[in-house]
């Protein structure tokens, strides 16, 4: 526990809704699920550590999932009980991990593509189908090694989107998400968590 306070967006009134963003994006990914939801719950999408306007991780060791769901302690207890969970990608996984951590504060989840790829492990030992993210992730931490945050996140965009992806997106999109690029570095990782 570090002590660190994350930034949230917060909306609304009404029953609570807790919006987890992605890896390499922030809680404007949530902007239009907000205004959305905003006219009948009370809508909390915090930023991760490293995001948006939240402080980056001050540890020397990887940061974990529990790290995260600890950051997020002041959110989830503004929010109350019971209280809704929505998490795309890395934000699903850390919701899997804060509703273990507290089920019955818990009253429903909505999960896209949660990011467990230690559970591809423990079913299957390596090599496995978690081969592509460990490769794309060793090639950003080579990248970043080098100073690139460019080419880190070009690893990891096209391990996501498909090859070329990355040349394809607009150099105004590019920038922010070569910025987060670092937390998806070995030893930084969020990704392998």
């Amino acid at each position: 526990m570090t002590g660190a306070l994350p930034f949230w967006r917060e909306a609304g009134a009404g029953q609570a809704v807790v919006c987890l963003h992605s890896n390499a994006s922030s809680s404007a990914q949530w902007r239009p699920l907000i205004e959305r939801l905003a006219p009948a719950c009370h809508v909390f999408a915090p930023d991760s550590y490293g995001a948006g306007k939240s402080p980056p991780w001050p540890g020397a060791r990887p940061i974990t999932l529990a790290d995260e769901v600890a950051l997020l302690a002041p959110v989830l207890a503004r929010a109350g009980t019971p209280l809704a969970l929505v998490g795309h990608s890395y934000g699903a996984a850390v919701a899997l991990v804060a509703a273990l951590a507290d089920p019955g504060r818990v009253r429903a989840m909505a999960l896209y593509e949660p990011t467990l790829f230690a559970l591809v492990d423990a079913d299957t030992a390596p090599p496995n189908d978690a081969d592509g993210i460990r490769a794309a992730v060793a090639a950003a931490g080579r990248a970043l090694d080098a100073g690139d945050t460019f080419a880190a996140a070009e690893r990891f965009i096209d391990y996501w989107m498909d090859d070329g992806s990355w040349q394809r997106m607009a150099p105004a999109r590019q920038a922010p998400i070569a910025r987060r690029s670092p937390t998806c570095a070995p030893g930084r990782t969020r990704c392998s968590a």
